[in-house]
């Protein structure tokens, strides 16, 4: 009997310059495989443990430093690929590869999955909120030195929910949803679209990885060659047990022609020294920080965006608060965190500082703002990993934050201020969004976590953008694309306390740079938008205010550290 098997096999390679490129280069690989599923509605998949440790072999034999993992529940899941992530983004050149066998699933509404074994199935929903998404491995591997990225995936990937689950889930569909890989990547899948990837019952291998990691391994071969021979053995040895299986790819294949797998006999020259790291990090549990240039910029928002930002719903108030456009300059370098602080960073804090954060926190209810008294930034009512950006947090918790990072390392840490917060999301662009202005939001869901069709399709009362992100709530930071400074999530995601008082405009507003603390200061600014927050919302130059003393499941911090 034929079973169904996912297995993920996502490859960042350098494309070497020509024949003679079998030279040797820096391999890294991490491969998953997840067998003993807990979570309800799965079954084992039975090959996963052998075809991960089967890849894991086959890697090595090409030069690979294999890392391989099994049974990962979702936090871990989430940890390791973003931990192989950081390896990757610090290789100056070479080959990394990520391997994962287990259970997917692609929803027509918000994309692919990859499914921890903790992770049930009893709704779409569920899947997520908790599942690892494909757009968050794309993520992590898109920020590497490398010239192709390679996916591939070995699935039936189905969308197992029918209507009585939720409407806007179609019934009965099967098999990968097709998509238009980013530039410089190639998708290649175990199957044609709309249909699955098996197994055999007794097989030690899925029928996809069996043939591959044989095809892998022969000499004389580049990448394509490899591929293109899997796909013909998968497709023969399928018509042979009576079914039909044959893979497909996306992207131009061309790409890996000149990539060779297996290395030649003579010694590799010496690898070259890794490059600088490109953030500071004072100690395990604080912060990544990038260091921020002098320069001077146009803060606040000019007519034209103003009337835009109205015309979308927006109140006129509202848009009086970014009035009137003024000029500011930094003439310090500053450090600024290169993410939102984290529910494990604020984990670490509060277990060694004993800090209290009582009274619950805001939920937002789908129209409204309630008053939960059971939440808390632990648990703020949606999932989330130690990778996603603490919530449920007021200015008053941030700033006891930073002081203790100040005490524990000895540094200067302290909230940014609001123009330095701008300065820096602006990353010198004059444009409403650090990558355009974009008014229909075309590229909007490649660099923000707002309100999206995922958003939309639980939330089925709120508007949102036509983009995919692929998160419902938080996303984990660096999860979509960084401005030019290397900024990960200035907007959306969670809004960011920073150390000024509120005022309605920004007459009288300081022009150094520095944090506005005059006046009554009754509430404190927040910055960048959210997401829950609709299109028109995540500008540069968006603003609100709030109590300090008040703890919302959509507000955050990031970190500011003074030379």
């Amino acid at each position: 009997m034929a079973r169904m098997v996912w297995l993920v096999l996502a490859v960042a390679l350098w494309m070497v310059a020509g024949a003679d490129a079998a030279r040797a280069e820096e391999r890294l690989a991490l491969v998953i495989g997840n067998k003993s599923y807990v979570g309800d509605g799965w079954w084992p998949v039975v090959p996963a443990e052998n075809d991960a440790r089967d890849m894991a072999a086959a890697l090595e034999g090409l030069g690979f430093t294999v890392t391989r993992r099994t049974n990962l529940k979702r936090e871990e899941l989430f940890s390791v690929v973003q931990a192989f992530g950081r390896q990757v983004r610090a290789m100056k050149d070479g080959v990394a590869l990520v391997y994962f066998s287990g259970h997917g699933v692609g929803l027509p509404s918000s994309g692919n999955y990859l499914i921890p074994v903790d992770v049930g199935v009893r709704s779409a929903e569920e899947i997520e909120r908790n599942a690892l998404s494909l757009g968050f491995i794309l993520a992590q591997l898109g920020e590497a030195p490398n010239r192709l990225n390679l996916i591939i995936l070995d699935a039936c990937r189905n969308n197992p929910f029918t209507a009585g689950a939720g409407a806007h889930y179609a019934k009965g569909v099967e098999g990968f949803r097709p998509g238009q890989p980013p530039e410089g990547t190639i998708v290649h899948y175990a199957a044609r679209p709309g249909s699955t990837a098996r197994w055999l019952e007794g097989s030690t291998n899925s029928l996809y990885t069996g043939h591959l990691k044989q095809e892998i391994t022969v000499a004389g071969r580049s990448l394509q060659d490899a591929l293109t021979a899997t796909e013909g053995a998968v497709a023969r040895d399928a018509t042979g047990h009576g079914f039909s299986q044959r893979p497909w790819f996306e992207g131009p294949l061309s790409l890996a022609s000149q990539v060779w797998l297996k290395r030649g006999e003579s010694p590799p020259p010496p690898p070259p020294p890794p490059p600088p790291r490109e953030y500071v990090q004072d100690c395990p549990d604080c912060p990544e920080l990038v260091k921020i240039p002098t320069g001077s910029f146009e803060m606040g928002s000019g007519e034209e965006e103003r009337k835009w930002y109205v015309a979308q719903g927006a109140k006129e108030e509202w848009a009086a608060w970014e009035a009137p456009r003024h000029r500011v300059t930094i003439g310090r370098e500053f450090l600024l965190g290169r993410t939102e602080v984290t529910r494990g960073q604020f984990a670490a804090f509060v277990k060694d500082s004993g800090h209290a954060t009582p009274g619950g926190c805001y939920r937002f209810e789908g129209s409204e703002w309630k008053l939960d008294e059971k939440r808390s930034w632990r648990d703020p009512g949606f999932s989330q990993t130690d990778q996603d950006p603490v919530v449920c947090v007021s200015w008053e918790d941030a700033q006891a934050y930073v002081r203790w990072l100040s005490g524990k390392t000895s540094k200067s840490y302290r909230l940014p201020s609001e123009a330095e917060w701008e300065y820096a999301a602006r990353a010198g662009t004059t444009t409403w969004r650090y990558w355009g202005d974009d008014k229909s939001n075309t590229a909007l869901c490649g660099y923000a976590n707002g309100a999206d069709k995922a958003f939309t399709a639980q939330y089925v009362n709120y508007s949102g953008s036509d983009c995919q992100d692929g998160h419902v709530h938080t996303a984990p930071v660096a999860s979509l694309k960084a401005n030019d400074f290397k900024l990960h999530d200035m907007l959306g995601n969670a809004l960011e306390w920073v150390d000024d008082c509120f005022h309605d405009s920004y007459n009288g507003a300081p022009s150094n740079g520095t944090a506005w603390t005059t006046g009554e200061c009754k509430t404190r600014v927040l910055r960048g938008g959210s997401w829950l927050y609709v299109p028109w919302y995540l500008r540069s130059a968006i603003r609100y205010g709030n109590s300090p003393g008040l703890r919302f499941d959509n507000s955050g911090f990031r970190v500011a550290r003074t030379f």
